[in-house]
């Protein structure tokens, strides 16, 4: 499911090239901290001397989409992995941090809220109906349709169960064939709703990056091209008024009562198309570029890739970590020394605990395996106490 926080590795064939992979961690950790300081623009952190930091937050989690839809498709389709590998892939990934990410935000909401309650004033913040919550977020329910449940203070949580959808709309049509294909994408289609479907859009985009990377030949030139383009036609977009626009235009069919709150995270769905093709770009180009040119040195490489092994944990923990910590230190929002040290606070317990859930996805990997031999186990003697 958390694509976009995997590791891609290298494989023969096309443009991608170790060397590649490492500028994907390296995009991915980037994009992770960008989002957890972007956080911090609130005026309860920092009296709204942050605000200009925090415009581009939905632009960074599109091109997490991006990215997940890039890896899962590489490492699925050039593995030929089985529809049960792919299932206890993506659940071992997600489970083994997404979890104790919840029931650790549960309990630092609490020493939060307790200490200083009027950071939680607002509401953005969540705390009725708390089992309710841990569950359907546990199952990926917390954004289905026009649902908008999320963990408490956790909002970043919304994007990983828009990606579980997509995870498993690329399963259904990969691993069956014919009028299965087209009623297992159906029947996820129809449990996960139009708003989370306004989205996989931009997640496919990583899936044809895949394919154009795979099929595609090193061209320095046209790489460089592509490369630097894109990012140079993404800062004219931001500053051209041409998102605005988009999202009047998606007032203007949808209404905004239904755009912006019904919508909630897929309120900027045209603006959402628009970045995911220019990062789709970027990523074709760095592909072409990496396959001739060595960016990436073997130590600085190891850096990336330590580094990037944090990201899933900074994406689904910063939050409430930052709220738990801006509590415990009575943090005053004119104060930089306050902000310096609720960030501080946050990395450090970041890295704490993901040292311990980043790398235990082989125990939730084997709990679901042993699972699956069980229904296996029960399937063929049922199967055989019905033969005549």
């Amino acid at each position: 499911m958390t694509g976009a926080h995997d590791s891609a590795g290298s494989r023969a064939g096309g443009v991608w090239s170790e060397q590649f992979s490492i500028h994907l961690d390296l995009v991915r950790f980037l994009a992770a901290t960008y989002v957890m300081l972007a956080h911090t623009k609130y005026p309860r952190f920092t009296d709204g001397w942050m605000n200009s930091f925090g415009y581009f937050v939905n632009d960074a989690v599109m091109i997490f989409f991006v990215l997940s839809g890039l890896v899962i498709a590489h490492v699925t389709l050039r593995n030929e992995r089985g529809f049960g590998d792919y299932v206890i892939a993506r659940l071992s990934r997600l489970w083994s941090v997404a979890l104790p990410a919840l029931v650790m935000g549960l309990l630092v909401d609490s020493i939060g809220t307790r200490l200083q309650p009027s950071l939680y004033d607002g509401a953005w913040y969540a705390a009725d109906h708390p089992i309710a919550r841990l569950v359907a977020n546990a199952g990926f329910l917390g954004e289905i349709w026009f649902v908008d449940f999320l963990p408490f203070s956790n909002a970043p949580y919304w994007s990983i169960n828009y990606e579980f959808w997509y995870y498993a709309i690329f399963a259904a049509f990969v691993f069956t064939k014919g009028w299965k294909r087209l009623a297992a994408v159906t029947l996820c289609a129809l449990i996960c709703g139009p708003k989370i479907l306004l989205l996989l859009p931009v997640w496919l985009m990583g899936v044809a990056a895949h394919k154009l990377i795979e099929r595609g030949r090193p061209s320095l030139p046209v790489g460089l091209t592509m490369a630097l383009l894109a990012p140079l036609a993404y800062a004219l977009y931001t500053q051209s008024g041409i998102h605005g626009h988009l999202g009047w235009m998606a007032s203007r069919w949808l209404g905004s009562e239904f755009q912006n709150n019904t919508l909630s995270w897929s309120r900027s769905f045209l603006s959402n198309y628009v970045v995911g093709f220019l990062v789709l770009a970027h990523f074709l180009g760095m592909a072409m570029i990496l396959k001739r040119v060595t960016l990436f040195p073997p130590a600085l490489a190891r850096l990336i890739r330590t580094c990037a092994g944090y990201t899933f944990s900074i994406y689904l923990l910063h939050v409430p970590l930052l709220h738990c910590s801006a509590a415990l230190i009575g943090l005053q929002p004119t104060s930089k020394v306050d902000w310096l040290t609720m960030l501080w606070m946050t990395v450090v317990i970041i890295i704490l605990i993901g040292s311990v859930t980043e790398h235990k996805k082989h125990i939730v990997k084997g709990i679901l395996l042993r699972i699956q031999e069980q229904c296996s186990r029960i399937l063929n003697l049922a199967m055989r106490s019905a033969q005549p």
